[in-house]
């Protein structure tokens, strides 16, 4: 497993339907595009902004593609809704439409490489208390895929085999003890890990408690929430995990706030490697424009034009698996004199950084 993955269908959204009638199709692609604006802003409260602007009164410009689907028989539809759905409207928005409103409105824009989330949950029902994996028979990890889809995160569930088993008992889980948790985790790789303790009340309600840690250094962040359903709860603790991980890493663009950035990436000694370093670069989400200024050996060094400030460069550039940075005691700046020894290499000229490519 990885820290990172690149996630799919950031700008598609189906929603449920009952007809393929003309006024329902207009609420239904307006669901569909409060969805992705949710997705990729990372931001729930991003809708209510737009609408605040009138962007959603015509959305038409932001139609690539729709169409109607059947609707999923495992697919649970609220059964206060009636009549009942029997289909999906599917629609596609354009990217760029949909990052330019966006960045108008001083919103965020969250790239496609996103951290995964580790989720451990402990469930106590009727007296039975156990650990939710991700072979297991509860409707519990598939309503964590539909709400992994909804907010754009990538979740995963831990698979309890016998190396989990050694590590975390379903009481530590439960107690929320910190150091088995984070041990437990590490051969998961997650760069964020959501910890989740449900209890069925008397009343047949749930209480939940929760903790979120965004990095390695965090104490995490706590929070505890009641709900009458199970799925209502998980998505309480989801969602608030997910408003986090998107503080962190979704980032607001600005063309007014542009930097120079040299990168040099070493071990591009193919012609192959030079086109997937340079296609990679440019489709960094704070990277506006990505040109070769030296070519040294297998060395290349980039002057990279940004939207963002350097920190979102950095920290798309950890989250991917392309490169890796490199410390180098003497390197050369960019007017070809050596850096002094008492220069950080990370840091001298502020902004020159240097990667190793990796194949």
């Amino acid at each position: 497993m990885h820290a990172a993955s690149e996630v799919d269908g950031l700008y598609e959204a189906s929603v449920p339907v009952v007809t393929q009638e003309k006024e329902e199709r207009k609420l239904a692609i307006r669901a569909a595009f409060e969805a992705v604006i949710i997705k990729v802003a990372g931001d729930r409260n991003a809708v209510a902004l737009l609408e605040l602007s009138g962007v959603l009164e015509n959305l038409v410009p932001f139609i690539q593609q729709y169409r109607y689907d059947k609707l999923p028989e495992t697919l649970v539809v609220s059964q206060t809704i009636e009549p009942q759905p029997t289909q999906l409207l599917w629609a596609r928005f354009d990217e760029a439409e949909v990052n330019r409103i966006l960045q108008q409105n001083n919103l965020p824009v969250w790239s496609r490489v996103r951290p995964v989330m580790l989720v451990w949950l402990a469930v106590e029902d009727a007296g039975m208390r156990f650990v939710v994996d991700s072979g297991s028979v509860s409707d519990i990890p598939a309503e964590l895929n539909r709400l992994s889809k909804h907010r754009g995160v990538p979740v995963v569930l831990p698979l309890m085999d016998l190396e989990d088993q050694q590590n975390i008992r379903v009481t530590d889980i439960w107690g929320n003890f910190n150091e088995p948790v984070r041990l437990a985790s590490e051969r998961y790789q997650a760069e964020a890990i959501l910890v989740g303790r449900l209890l069925r009340d008397r009343s047949g309600g749930w209480r939940g408690r929760w903790t979120f840690y965004g990095n390695e250094q965090s104490t995490g962040v706590h929070w505890s929430n009641i709900a009458s359903t199970q799925p209502e709860l998980i998505s309480m603790g989801v969602n608030g995990a997910s408003d986090w991980l998107a503080q962190r890493f979704s980032h607001i663009f600005s063309e007014l706030e542009e930097d120079n950035v040299l990168l040099t990436i070493s071990d591009v000694n193919q012609v192959e490697h030079y086109a997937s370093v340079q296609t990679y670069l440019e489709k960094l989400p704070s990277v506006t424009q990505a040109q070769a200024v030296r070519i040294e050996a297998d060395n290349i060094t980039y002057q990279l034009k940004l939207k963002s400030g350097t920190e979102d460069l950095l920290q798309s550039i950890k989250l991917g698996k392309s490169l890796v940075p490199v410390e180098t005691s003497n390197p050369i700046t960019p007017d070809g004199q050596r850096q002094t020894p008492q220069d950080s290499p990370q840091h001298f000229i502020a902004n020159r950084f240097f990667y190793r490519f990796v194949h």
